[in-house]
């Protein structure tokens, strides 16, 4: 598909293959990949686009007219003033996108994760670059008990894709161990328990 903004082919293609799924769609930063995002999803699918400048909005808007992207008239603009909580619809979405001011990407993302379905996806762009990898790390660690998987450089893209999962409770399988059961020490001579 033809487009205007700044995404590789592969971010298109994974962008495009995920959005083929998605019922609930929610982005921040909209250009490009609102562009792809729109081309690629099924009429059913409720699509919401948070940014925080009305120009990009009204540019993405244009470049979609000027493309006859088929969706571009489903697609919900928010704008969001970043002094308030990101407007965020309460509903559980099965792909966010995170795209948007560099400065606001993990606060979004740390906002909107409460958002994602249990087996959705949050896609993080630009994951090459190395304070977006970081932020994608911190966030990873926050949120590690509902993390089902992270995949970096999705199919050589520049997005990581992070799963979520039910809350795992995290367990500390090390407590009321000793040391040599953990095998970092050496064993008693008479073991606790019969051998084989």
């Amino acid at each position: 598909m033809h487009f205007i903004g700044d995404l590789s082919d592969q971010d298109v293609a994974v962008l495009g293959r995920a959005a083929l799924t998605a019922t609930w769609l929610l982005e921040f930063g909209c250009g490009g990949s609102t562009q792809v995002l729109a081309n690629y999803s099924r009429p059913q699918t409720y699509f919401f686009s948070v940014d925080t400048e009305q120009a990009w909005i009204d540019r993405t808007r244009e470049n979609c007219r000027r493309l006859g992207i088929r969706r571009q008239f489903g697609v919900n603009y928010l704008l969001w003033d970043a002094t308030q909580p990101p407007p965020i619809p309460r509903r559980a979405f099965d792909l966010i996108f995170i795209d948007g001011l560099r400065d606001l990407r993990l606060p979004f993302a740390r906002a909107a994760w409460g958002n994602l379905a249990d087996g959705g996806t949050l896609y993080w762009h630009d994951c090459r670059r190395e304070k977006d990898l970081r932020e994608i790390g911190m966030f990873v660690q926050e949120h590690v008990a509902a993390v089902q998987s992270l995949q970096v450089a999705v199919e050589e893209s520049n997005l990581a894709a992070i799963t979520k999962r039910t809350y795992l409770p995290l367990q500390d399988w090390h407590q009321g161990k000793e040391l040599w059961e953990l095998g970092a020490a050496p064993p008693p001579a008479e073991l606790p328990w019969p051998l084989p």
